[in-house]
This record gives C-alpha cells, sequence and structure tokens, in this order.
C-alpha cells in the first residue's frame, strides 16, 4: 500500500500555472497516494486539469471574493497575536512601504485561512497521512502544530531580501528549526541564505528539473546566427537589452525569437519597428504553450538562449534549454550561476554591458567552438536538471524519516 501525502499548492489542479509541480506530481503518483489542497483559484474560468487517478484534490481555500477571503482570513479561531509584531519589521526594513503592507495582509488571510481550514487542520490530525509538503515556503512553521513530516519547498522568492523590497513576511518564523520540518531548497545559493536565518535547519536541497525532450538539430548550411528567449516582458526581465545588443552587429545574420507576453510587449514592438539592418530579423511569438515551446527548439536550430534578468531562482527556461544542447548567455542572479558558465554558454554579472552579448554572439559563427558548448550543455542538464533524476531522488526523500536517507 502507498503512503499518503498532502501537497499544498498555489492553484493546481486549477487553471494553468504550476506547470512545473504538476510534472511532480505525475511523477511521485507512481509512489505515494497524493492529495492536494490548493490556496486559490484566481480566475472564475479555470478548468480542473485531468489528474493521475490516485491524485484527489480539495476546493481552494481562499474565496476568490475579496470580501469572503478577508472574513475567513480574519474572523477564525487561529493564532493572530504573532501577525502584528511583523508590522514594525515592515516599517524598519521595507524599501516600498504600500507594497510590502499589503504582502503582510495577503500572508496574514492565507497563513489564518490555511490553518482554520477544516480538511487541512484534518490532515495535521489524521493518523493515515504520512507527510505534508508545501510546494512553496509559504507557511510559518511554528504554526505547524503537528509531529508529522513537514517538507516545505523553498524556490528562491521566498528568502531572497533583494527581490522583495528588502523585507520578507515572517522570515524569522518561516524557516524555524525544528526535527520534524525538512527545508528543500532548489540550489545550493537558497541553501546558504535558508542557514543565514537559521544554521539549525534540516536541508536537503532538492532542485527542479525537466524531462527529456530530445537534441536540438544542428545548425546545416544556414548563414545566420538564431537566438531565442523566452520570458514575460516586465522589467526584471529586461529583454531590451537583448534588443540593444544585437541591434550593435554588422556583418552577420541574426534571428532574434522571443516566447512571451507582458505589459512591456508594445514597447518591444515599437523598438523592434524602428530596426533598419538588413541583417536583423526579429519575431515576437507573444505567449505559447510550454509545449508548442519545446516543439519548436526540438525542430528548430538555435545557436544561443539568452535570460538577461535582474533577478532568479533557478530558471526553468534555461533548465529546458540546456536538456536541449543549446548553449546559454545569462546573468549570474539567484542560482543561475549553478547551471552556467563559461564551458556551456557564457555568465556575466547582473548588470554587464550589452557589448559583451554582442561579441558573444558574433563568435558563434565559429561552429567548432558552438559545438563544443553545445554537447557540455546537455552533460549539464544531465549533471544538474534531469527531472527523472531529482524527482526519484525527492522520493527518496519524502520516504525518508525526518528527510534524512
Amino acid at each position: 500500500m502507498k503512503k499518503k501525502i498532502v501537497i499544498i499548492s498555489t492553484t493546481y489542479p486549477y487553471g494553468s500555472h504550476e506547470t512545473f509541480l504538476e510534472n511532480e506530481i505525475k511523477y511521485l503518483s507512481e509512489f505515494f497516494d497524493i492529495h492536494v489542497i490548493p490556496l486559490i483559484n484566481e480566475k472564475k474560468n479555470d478548468e480542473v486539469r485531468d489528474v493521475p487517478n490516485n491524485v484527489s484534490y480539495s476546493p481552494p481555500i481562499l474565496n476568490k471574493n475579496h470580501l469572503k477571503r478577508f472574513i475567513s482570513g480574519v474572523f477564525n479561531l487561529s493564532p493572530l497575536f504573532q501577525f502584528f509584531p511583523e508590522l514594525i519589521n515592515i516599517f524598519r526594513n521595507s524599501k516600498k512601504l504600500k507594497v510590502c503592507l499589503y504582502r503582510w495582509y495577503n500572508d496574514l488571510l492565507i497563513y489564518r485561512a490555511l490553518l482554520a481550514n477544516r480538511q487541512f487542520v484534518d490532515c495535521l490530525n489524521s493518523p493515515s497521512i504520512n507527510a505534508i509538503y508545501f510546494f512553496w515556503g509559504m507557511a510559518p512553521a511554528f504554526l505547524l502544530k503537528t509531529k508529522k513530516n513537514i517538507f516545505i519547498r523553498v524556490h528562491g522568492g521566498e528568502i531572497y531580501e533583494d527581490r522583495n523590497f528588502g523585507y520578507i513576511t515572517f522570515k524569522n518564523l518561516k524557516f524555524i528549526s525544528r526535527t520534524n520540518i525538512i527545508y528543500l531548497p532548489v540550489s545550493e545559493k537558497c541553501k546558504t541564505e535558508l542557514l543565514k536565518v537559521s544554521p539549525n535547519l534540516s536541508i536537503q536541497i532538492n532542485r527542479l528539473g525537466v524531462y527529456n525532450k530530445g537534441l536540438n538539430p544542428m545548425s546545416l548550411g544556414e548563414n545566420k546566427i538564431r537566438l531565442v528567449s523566452c520570458s514575460t516582458l516586465i522589467p526584471l526581465k529586461r529583454v531590451h537589452l537583448i534588443f540593444e545588443a544585437i541591434y550593435k552587429i554588422e556583418n552577420l545574420n541574426i534571428e532574434w525569437i522571443h516566447f512571451g507576453d507582458g505589459p512591456l510587449l508594445e514597447d518591444l514592438k515599437q523598438k523592434v519597428s524602428t530596426i533598419n539592418n538588413n541583417n536583423i530579423s526579429i519575431y515576437l511569438k507573444g505567449r505559447e504553450a510550454n509545449d508548442i515551446i519545446l516543439k519548436y527548439y526540438s525542430e528548430v536550430p538555435i545557436d544561443l538562449f539568452i535570460n538577461v534578468s535582474e533577478t532568479e531562482g533557478v530558471p526553468v527556461s534555461i533548465m529546458e534549454a540546456l536538456s536541449f544542447g543549446i548553449p546559454c548567455f545569462a546573468t549570474d542572479v539567484g542560482g543561475t550561476a549553478e547551471l552556467i558558465d563559461n564551458n556551456v554558454g557564457k555568465i556575466v554579472k547582473k548588470d554587464f554591458d550589452s557589448n559583451e552579448l554582442s561579441q558573444f554572439v558574433f563568435n558563434l559563427k565559429n561552429k567548432k567552438n558552438a559545438n563544443i558548448l553545445r554537447d557540455n550543455a546537455r552533460k549539464r542538464w544531465e549533471m544538474y536538471s534531469n527531472a527523472i533524476v531529482n524527482y526519484s531522488n525527492l522520493v527518496d526523500i519524502l520516504n525518508s524519516k525526518n528527510g534524512n536517507k
């Protein structure tokens, strides 16, 4: 008989987000019976995705109606007094007061609604549940009154202060040391940040991963360098820097394809419309389903994947590119440097000069060196980002007592 675990998601299985959790659950369901408790269903028309036969789920804890959400998050019997000292931390440490006050308010509603939810409380107390797994580091550990094993995945956004305007809600209460709480950071850097909060945490690094979907085809006889990027068009992704870099390249045919949309899409379209370099072709594909993007990677020769974000955790988009053997150019932010170095492409400091990208792209015309990068990129995926390997390790961790094999 399989052990039973409960997974706390944000929206899964509702809507289309948390695709990485979806992939993880498909693998875990081969070894565990799973019950999922989502926090919220963000949109009225979000449908429930197909789930494996031995995966069940509860209705979302939080109501889409803001008034009902407020009522359920405040007027219940879960602890409340711990939330107010956090206001002092906000006024002392936050760089954007209004944003951080909203996060405090939102987290207050989430935590209290979670602890007041009958199904969640029953899971904490049920002898048939072997473990509870939070896919995000959102729950203050001190509030979880149970002897059950608790596993909390930490991606980076939950612990890096520079991504949160200098303030992380309940940072010193989320990440506390208890013998039954095991933290699962997705990178070495994330582990280091956790240990700064508390040096006695029980920690097992468990990286995210992507499946093998084949190799990117070699470019045969094409007289061009093809670049690809994939991200939401928001300020911190800094996609405009890619445009600035390739605009400077002369005497080399360049094709740049970007997947993703967002509030800066029209601004980027305006920039692209001004280009008059005959050697440069730019295609803004907008938002595409992940399987369509991966199909593109499997069929169209790509010389370089580019990510120049200001902040990151460990970018899954880079993992996907590496899995196809596509070299990567990336900024040294979050845990990116654990995947990218000059053996698989190029890693540059966050505030890099766009000339560095221009020059690197220009040098890709040396196909011999480019082929070495491609081989190394695939090997890097096998070493760090192979979903089968990483999910298998997660099964071992979830099966083990207190996370120790």
